[in-house]
């Protein structure tokens, strides 16, 4: 790895950019299934609930086993194949369908970019107390022991 492909600590992407594009599939997937031409039928509704529903939980919580991701990934697209081939019998479930997955797969992946880069590291404990304050190292108690012990009691 070059360091050109490195990403620093501070440039950490925040997922707000996946947030908008999710959206923003999303709002267009609702705006061509609903004020197209063709009639809104139940499946469209039910197949735009289900693609978002399974891009979120893909790429936000994910599978223990890859194997699975991989299938259901397939599986979607197969879906959306069966969908989009008889567009008379299914109006416009495919696209319901297809854009809703896209979308919540954007969401999903801002969600768990946003949820990584919340976790704070764990706070380190002190390996000396002097005084009630910390040091990780012999050499920094030392030198505040030494001062101490320097100082006349009163």
């Amino acid at each position: 790895m070059n360091s050109t492909t490195k990403r620093s600590k501070a440039s950490q992407e925040s997922g707000l950019a996946y947030l908008v594009l999710g959206s923003a599939i999303l709002c267009g997937t609702i705006a061509m299934v609903f004020l197209g031409r063709q009639d809104v039928t139940w499946l469209a509704l039910v197949a735009f609930a289900a693609g978002t529903v399974l891009g979120v939980w893909l790429f936000r919580l994910g599978a223990r086993h890859a194997w699975v991701t991989l299938v259901c990934l397939i599986a979607a697209l197969v879906v959306c194949v069966a969908l989009l081939a008889e567009v008379e019998a299914f109006g416009p479930a495919g696209v319901a369908w297809m854009g809703a997955l896209v979308g919540g797969s954007n969401i999903g992946v801002a969600w768990r970019t946003a949820a990584q880069r919340r976790k704070t590291a764990p706070v380190k404990k002190a390996v000396w107390q002097v005084d009630g304050r910390g040091f990780s190292t012999v050499a920094g108690g030392g030198r505040v022991l030494r001062v101490r012990d320097c100082v006349p009691p009163q």
